[in-house]
């Protein structure tokens, strides 16, 4: 994202911020602005310039907010991590002129479970997945409880003419991703988190996996906000896609403009 400020005749700053002008006091720029869902406050004063983040994290999650500043004269690149809604960030920085050009960026970290060790047998596993080389110890009963593909491909005429101690091979699917659903299954809500970096990817594996149990998980999280910041938009593009009748009602009765939306399934 880029920011622009620059200072008239009168020395009343302006910012720029996505086409978007504002004209503030002489040497006391402030707007709010928002970087993919998280929003922020900046304040340009004469020697410094604050960042104060105004969305909340979620647990276990901070946030990096780098900022490249350039004028005539010379350009500063800062960056710093954020832990909560309301903490700022002061930056000692005098600027060489009266146009100043701010670039924005943020990285988001969210600490993950470890998760179990599915790479050898634990607690009677009795079935071997395999996915891009990597082995999956897992229980049949327990998959094919929670999905109704599990429970076809272990309880169906498959598993009547295979040996279970043979692995398995599952196609079309990272490994990570795969130890990601596993991880949600065996160890959610006590370890395993679904995040605003995991969500998008069980959604798509559940679905593709039709477990139901994982689908509805993720549906609760984006129904109750659980995961900060994520965009309507993006929201109903996943209830869409995936069947979440629920979480599409909602946003509906919310902003009603998302209907626009079905239109396009």
């Amino acid at each position: 994202m880029l920011i622009n400020t620059s200072s008239t005749s009168d020395s009343t700053t302006i910012i720029e911020l996505e086409n978007r002008y504002y004209y503030v006091n002489p040497g006391h720029a402030k707007t709010d602005f928002d970087v993919d869902g998280f929003k922020w406050r900046i304040v340009l004063e004469e020697q410094q310039i604050v960042f104060t983040l105004l969305s909340e994290l979620a647990e276990f999650c901070t946030i990096d907010l780098i900022i490249h500043c350039t004028d005539f004269v010379s350009s500063s690149t800062f960056t710093s991590q954020f832990a909560r809604s309301g903490e700022s960030v002061v930056h000692q920085w005098l600027p060489g002129g009266h146009h100043v050009q701010l670039e924005i960026d943020q990285i988001i970290h969210e600490t993950q479970f470890s998760g179990i060790d599915f790479s050898r047998p634990f607690d009677q596993t009795n079935a071997i997945l395999r996915v891009e080389d990597e082995d999956f110890h897992v229980h049949t009963f327990l998959l094919s409880m929670v999905s109704d593909f599990f429970r076809i491909l272990f309880n169906g005429s498959f598993s009547e003419s295979s040996d279970l101690s043979v692995p398995i091979e599952l196609k079309e699917i990272s490994s990570c991703s795969f130890k990601n659903l596993l991880n949600c299954i065996y160890a959610y809500p006590n370890g395993f988190r679904i995040t605003r970096g995991n969500i998008s990817e069980l959604l798509e594996l559940s679905h593709f996996y039709d477990c139901k149990r994982v689908t509805m998980l993720c549906e609760n999280i984006l129904l109750y906000n659980l995961c900060y910041n994520i965009r309507s938009v993006q929201k109903m593009e996943w209830a869409i896609r995936y069947d979440l009748e629920t979480l599409k009602n909602q946003l509906l009765r919310q902003e009603p403009h998302l209907v626009e939306l079905l239109a396009l399934e």
